[in-house]
């Protein structure tokens, strides 16, 4: 798999998270001032995005397709525990709680 390449965030991306419930109800200049040093990214099918233990440096807002998060049993079975559509985020509480 080849690395997602960091681009700057579209006008329809900055849409996409000001309709998210962590940016409802700001204004939208407010937003594009928090969102001013983000940046898209596009990951291939069955892309890893992060794994329990990693720093939570960064926060997710699906824009198009899905995302599965999930852990791995000791057998090495998977558990499913949420997945996450366009429009929604996810990964933002681990980056409140480690300060």
């Amino acid at each position: 798999m080849t690395a997602p390449v960091a681009t700057a965030l579209a006008s329809m991306d900055v849409d996409v998270v000001w309709h998210t419930p962590l940016f409802a109800g700001l204004p939208r200049e407010s937003v594009d001032g928090l969102l001013a040093g983000a940046s898209a990214r596009t990951y291939e099918i069955d892309s890893l995005l992060f794994s329990a233990g990693d720093v939570a440096d960064r926060f997710f807002v699906v824009v198009d397709g899905s995302v599965r998060l999930f852990a791995l049993d000791d057998d090495g079975s998977e558990t499913i525990i949420e997945i996450f559509s366009a429009g929604e985020s996810f990964a933002e509480a681990a980056i409140f709680a480690s300060g």
